[in-house]
């Protein structure tokens, strides 16, 4: 009972909706890139959803600041159990990749936002992780 309490819980119009919207998604996305797709293909398909003004599924909760448990406990099943299916040696690529574009993106977004102009320093690029992008902005000028 309690195994189709929680397949419940995954259904409908909020957090529902949401793993719904994932796995249309990572569909998609397969049949574009085909099965065993690289990890530039993935990249550049990532790359295409956010600039054609849409988000990539699963990476827009404002509360977790950690991997949702949810995932990892699935995530570990999946390694254990299916670790040469297709669907979930996509969803490592996105794993893998989707934090590192979604960074890209906003370090751009800052750049652009606050006008900086680093010439000869290249090196207040270098970042690496979200803490170092936390370092990044909080050393920005304030405009006002």
């Amino acid at each position: 009972m309690a195994f189709g309490a929680s397949l419940n819980g995954l259904a409908g119009p909020l957090h529902g909706l949401a793993n719904q919207e994932v796995l249309v998604w990572l569909r998609k996305m397969q049949n574009s890139i085909g099965e065993n797709a690289s990890d530039e293909a993935v990249r550049e398909y990532v790359w295409s959803t956010l600039k054609g003004g849409q988000v990539v599924p699963g990476y827009g909760h404002a509360v977790l600041r950690k991997t949702d448990p949810r995932y990892m406990a699935q995530r570990e099943f999946a390694l254990k159990h299916l670790p040469e299916d297709p669907l979930f040696k996509l969803v490592n690529q996105v794993y893998a990749i989707v934090p590192d574009v979604l960074l890209e993106v906003c370090i751009g977004y800052v750049l652009r936002i606050h006008h900086l102009n680093i010439g000869s320093r290249p090196e207040k690029l270098r970042i690496h992780g979200p803490m170092s992008m936390l370092t990044l902005v909080s050393s920005l000028p304030t405009t006002g």
